[in-house]
């Protein structure tokens, strides 16, 4: 057993490799301010009633859900921008926000930039405006998970307001995550009734969004595969 540090994480992976592997995802969060110079402002948990890996397909989806499961955020950001980027063991999505329209307390909290990441197999790592956000998802049971959310703010940010107005705009920008995740909640719930009725039937991948889902269940099968086997189990 080791650890491998990457930036600000600690990991237990294949040493010599990881910090390579996710080296282009670092490298986009680092330009926006990522391994210093944040203030952590609070944690934020969530029970889900739904198997992890929903959540993370939601999240690894290329923006297919975002127009419309998020109306709101996604009137602050310009989709026609929007790129997905698939590395070993991480996807990435980036879009630029709007300069103008929308709502200004939101497009302060979305900035000019959002940069929207999982790293295989469970860690979501989220930068936008003057904030960081990164979630572990836990699997509960077959359809139980909880995300646990910690939130980072900028410190050159929040050195330039007054308390009241930090603690107004902290309390609109959680009140505004909080509105997303409800969002995607009833969307992985929705989901994970779905596969349980008796009408479920799988699918194709949507070719170009579903890049990074299709990653993912990849990696996920070689690793499931590489567990039986070591173990003497057929699959």
């Amino acid at each position: 057993m080791f650890m491998c540090q990457s930036r600000s994480f600690v990991f237990q992976p294949d040493e010599d490799e990881y910090d390579q592997k996710v080296l282009p995802l670092m490298l986009e969060l680092e330009e926006m301010g990522f391994s210093s110079g944040m203030r952590h402002v609070c944690r934020r948990q969530y029970q889900l009633n739904c198997n992890w890996k929903l959540i993370v397909d939601n999240a690894s989806d290329g923006g297919y859900h975002l127009e419309y499961v998020h109306r709101d955020l996604s009137s602050n950001l310009d989709l026609s921008t929007f790129r997905t980027e698939v590395g070993d063991i991480y996807n990435m999505q980036v879009c630029i926000g709007k300069a103008d329209g929308g709502d200004s307390a939101k497009r302060q909290r979305i900035g000019t930039k959002a940069v929207y990441s999982c790293i295989y197999p469970n860690l979501l790592v989220n930068r936008y405006g003057p904030w960081l956000d990164i979630n572990i998802v836990l699997p509960l049971g077959p359809d139980r998970s909880l995300m646990i959310y910690d939130f980072y703010l900028k410190e050159t940010f929040a050195n330039e307001m007054s308390e009241t107005e930090l603690a107004n705009f902290i309390d609109q920008s959680l009140q505004d995550s909080d509105q997303v995740q409800q969002e995607d909640t009833r969307v992985c719930e929705g989901v994970q009734r779905g596969m349980e009725s008796t009408a479920f039937d799988v699918g194709r991948y949507a070719p170009g969004p579903e890049m990074p889902v299709h990653a993912f269940h990849l990696q996920l099968a070689r690793d499931l595969r590489a567990g039986l086997e070591s173990m003497d189990i057929s699959c």
